[in-house]
């Protein structure tokens, strides 16, 4: 089943800075939705919020109908298991191995799992992205690129409905962003729910079911992917330009 998400008038400010304010937005199950703007327009900070890595100081986020921030521990618990978050550098813990790190999030929300079933579940996922030789060596001795795949991995690897991605595809070599592509649309085929953040117009906006454009905070656009051409890119004939 796909995971609804309402958003109701949430704003984050901090030190006399509003970071966004009075976001409202319905997000349809399976949706992927691109937010995009400058680095200081908010999109960050918003898609942490949905993924409950910061709580806003007004309003309100349900997944199914449960805030977010305010359930009761063990509604909490089963939402985490709903959602997982890309960080844009990986996000891995240094001290750790990059097993380790992937297997952090099983062990964590999937405690009843065997150890089999956690390494059959972990072994397939390093060899679908290249990266089984990797699988002993720490953070620290691997490129930014690998440990963003690397930190893509551990955000699938629980099986989430809902995914929140920071700049996936910045710092990435042709061979990577494909990687992420192509699996950014067999996740939107499985009727995955999606919520990238990008300070860029790239590919991943052909992609977009929705876009929603922040500037300073505030939503100045939300509609589908057409709407955005047409009023962005007025001079444009076709919508793949």
């Amino acid at each position: 089943m796909s995971a609804q998400i309402q958003i109701s008038q949430i704003s984050f400010r901090e030190d006399d800075e509003n970071f966004y304010s009075d976001i409202s937005l319905n997000i349809t199950g399976g949706e992927l939705v691109l937010v995009m703007g400058t680095y200081s327009s908010g999109g960050e900070l918003l898609i942490k919020s949905i993924a409950g890595i910061i709580e806003p100081n007004s309003g309100e986020i349900l997944i199914n109908g449960d805030n977010i921030f305010d359930a009761k521990s063990n509604e909490i618990v089963k939402m985490r298991k709903l959602t997982s978050y890309v960080f844009d550098n990986g996000g891995l813990i240094s001290n750790l191995s990059i097993e380790q790190n992937l297997l952090l999030p099983l062990n964590i929300h999937f405690p009843n799992l065997t150890d089999k079933e956690k390494e059959v579940r972990l072994n397939g996922y390093l060899i679908q992205f290249g990266l089984n030789d990797y699988r002993n060596k720490r953070p620290s001795e691997l490129n930014i690129e690998l440990r963003k795949l690397i930190g893509y991995v551990r955000a699938l690897i629980t099986n989430p409905k809902i995914i929140m991605m920071n700049e996936p595809l910045a710092n990435l070599s042709a061979g990577t962003s494909e990687k992420f592509i192509d699996t950014i649309i067999n996740l939107h085929g499985k009727g995955i729910t999606q919520i990238i953040n990008t300070y860029s117009t790239s590919s991943l906006l052909k992609m977009a079911d929705r876009v929603v454009v922040m500037e300073h905070g505030h939503m100045n656009f939300i509609g589908n992917r057409e709407d955005f051409y047409e009023t962005h890119f007025a001079d444009n004939t076709e919508t793949g330009n």
